[in-house]
């Protein structure tokens, strides 16, 4: 049977604080369905720059750059948060806002002449990310 010659005190570690912020990641992402304890926004309506879907995305790039960076090798964890994490962004409080401003207005469109259509999925025509 070959052994796998593999140095792990050669790779690159996360330190304390930075495992602390992935264990962070991992609470937040396991609440239950529609609890977002520790992921107060200040517009309740989900269009401000901390809306549920920006944190979200914000956690899913950092823990993807720390596991390709610092713990390539350790899959198992950072696999169950991108899954946590995709399940939970996929819950309506994170894109129930949209349809409202799916209308359009002339803040965002100053040429537009009337309202348009609204549509409730926020990926089908554009994508708002």
């Amino acid at each position: 049977m070959a052994k796998l010659n593999l140095d792990l005190a050669r790779c690159p570690k996360l330190s304390l604080e930075q495992l602390g912020h992935i264990r962070h990641f991992h609470n937040l992402a396991s609440q239950l369905d529609g609890e977002w304890k520790h992921m107060g926004s200040q517009e309740p309506l989900q269009e401000f720059l901390d809306a549920y879907r920006y944190q979200m995305a914000t956690m899913a790039y950092a823990a993807g750059a720390a596991h390709y960076h610092r713990q390539p090798i350790l899959r198992s964890p950072y696999k169950t948060l991108f899954r946590q994490l995709i399940h939970k962004m996929l819950h309506r409080a994170v894109w129930g806002y949209w349809f409202n401003p799916s209308l359009g207005g002339i803040q965002t469109d100053p040429d537009l002449k009337e309202l348009r259509k609204p549509w409730a999925d926020p990926v089908v025509r554009e994508n708002i990310m």
